[in-house]
């Protein structure tokens, strides 16, 4: 009688406990580059920018966990991050064809509409009370549906993430409003037709600080490549113009050489700078090293977003994932 009446008090002073305070809700920021791939990292045992990423080095020293078994359900933009952001497999809602709404000779133009129990990280984010904003490619396939996911969607496709406007507004009101962020911030810097010949300049870079083109980067707004890096000849039918080429151009064209910061004699099979399935010449080391070059401009961007963070005493408190939506 004795142990079941103690039994019985034990449980009426557990139940009478106050209730657990509310679980913290961190900061979340999701950094999403286009078009990249694990094997360019130094984790992957690929030599060619080992010490040249400062910033990804940061957030190591920090605890940052590399994974490199990181899979995308698509090899296109428009599917994986419909992928991404849902939660789903692309083709169970209506995701899976790169750009559902283009326009294309014999195609139906159309839009996904994901059904009602499907929310997207942005908007399950902010039904918790999130402030929850995108800056870039915000390359969902919804339509028309798709601001309604964030509070509130700053810059376009190119967008520099860098610029104050674009920078300031990721977690700055949810600061002034006493919530935490989820901020998603797409880079287009190592889209495939920047790193190869398709667009031949860059995406700029800005220095947050002073608003102004980075002074410490060798070719300032382009941070360590330049438009018009790649340098080839004239093609088969010598008619290819730098700056002005055709696709046919770039089908026949053949790249000499680079002119970018990155040597491109550093690159080889056996540093793990070119993959064993291309060939060492001079040409795939070029673009290669526009690729690195443009991946260490990322870096920069990466840095001035965690010193922000620090400056604005929210980086300890702040979950940061840097993906890619799919190889390069």
């Amino acid at each position: 009688t004795k142990s079941s009446s103690k039994k019985k008090s034990k449980e009426t002073k557990s139940s009478s406990t106050p209730k657990d305070k509310e679980v913290k809700k961190h900061n979340i920021l999701w950094i999403l580059l286009d078009d990249i791939s694990t094997e360019r990292f130094p984790e992957s045992g690929n030599k060619a920018l080992k010490g040249m990423l400062p910033g990804f080095d940061e957030l190591k020293n920090d605890g940052a966990v590399y994974y490199p078994h990181f899979y995308s359900p698509s090899s296109v933009c428009a599917p994986s991050q419909v992928s991404l952001f849902s939660g789903m497999e692309p083709g169970d809602i209506g995701g899976q064809y790169q750009f559902a709404n283009d326009y294309m000779e014999g195609k139906a133009n159309y839009a996904t509409v994901p059904p009602p129990n499907v929310k997207f990280a942005p908007e399950y984010f902010r039904s918790l009370g999130y402030w929850s904003t995108g800056a870039g490619k915000l390359d969902y396939q919804v339509g028309d549906v798709m601001p309604t996911f964030y509070n509130e969607i700053n810059g376009g496709l190119l967008v520099d993430t860098l610029q104050p406007s674009v920078l300031n507004r990721i977690w700055d009101p949810a600061v002034e409003q006493g919530r935490p962020f989820f901020g998603m911030l797409n880079m287009m810097d190592t889209h495939q037709f920047i790193t190869s010949m398709q667009r031949e300049a860059p995406v700029p870079l800005t220095d947050p600080v002073t608003g102004g083109p980075p002074q410490d980067l060798p070719f300032k707004h382009f941070g360590y490549t330049q438009p018009l890096a790649l340098l080839f000849n004239t093609g088969v039918n010598g008619t290819a113009q730098r700056g002005r080429l055709i696709q046919q151009d770039q089908d026949e064209v053949d790249i000499v050489g680079y002119a970018g910061d990155f040597d491109i004699s550093t690159l080889s099979h056996a540093n793990g700078g070119i993959p064993g399935y291309l060939p060492e010449d001079n040409g795939i080391k070029s673009i290669l090293a526009k690729e690195y070059d443009i991946v260490r401009n990322v870096d920069y961007r990466l840095q001035k977003i965690v010193a922000k963070l620090k400056s604005d005493g929210l980086y300890d408190d702040t979950l940061i994932m840097v993906f890619g939506d799919h190889g390069s």
